[in-house]
Parts: C-alpha cells; structure tokens; sequence
C-alpha cells in the first residue's frame, strides 16, 4: 500500500461514522468498529467454457449439482474476467445446472 492510501485510509477512519451516518444513511451504533482485513487469494480457476464474439465476452459454467454457492462462484468468475478482458465493452455469464434449483 503507498504512503497516500495509508493517509487516506487512516483519515477515512476517523470520519467513517460521519461518512456512514450523513453521505450513506446507515445508522452507526455506539459498538461500531474499523475492520483492517486485507484479502490476499492464491489459487487457479478454469472455466468450463469462455469465449469472445466481437466485443462480447461469453462465460459458461456447467454443474452437476445445484451448489448453494455457485452464485458467488459465478461473480469471483466475473471479476476476474474483468481483470483480465477490460477492453471488453460487455460480459455475459451462464451458470447451467444438471438439476432444478431450489431457489
């Protein structure tokens, strides 16, 4: 992190009640407490199908089973797409299941 973000961040801390309370509208309790979490991921993920059409990205993941998390799967898909195909103006991604979903 460079020395402006940890400024910034540290003056964000101290006016995270107001910023939360005036600009986004959440009522803050008294309790209320900064979380410094960083999120560090290592790990490999292949697609079951991705393609480009023109300036369309296409993703499709196939399941055997409905898995109860597969949405989240699907948006860590999707952010990494964007990552790496950002000069992609649109993203199209289809989760297909063996099964009905309960949902």
């Amino acid at each position: 992190m460079g020395k402006k973000d940890v400024i910034s961040k540290e003056i964000l801390k101290n006016i995270a009640r107001d910023i939360s309370k005036h600009i986004l509208h959440i009522d803050i309790k008294e309790n209320m407490e900064i979380i410094n979490q960083e999120f560090t991921r290592v790990e490999s993920r292949e697609s079951d199908l991705l393609f480009q059409n023109g300036d369309e990205i296409v993703h499709i993941e196939i399941q055997n089973n409905n898995h109860k998390q597969m949405h989240l799967r699907m948006c860590r898909y999707y952010t990494d797409i964007l990552f790496c195909m950002r000069s992609t103006k649109s993203h199209n991604i289809w989760s297909i299941s063996a099964k009905r979903s309960a949902i």
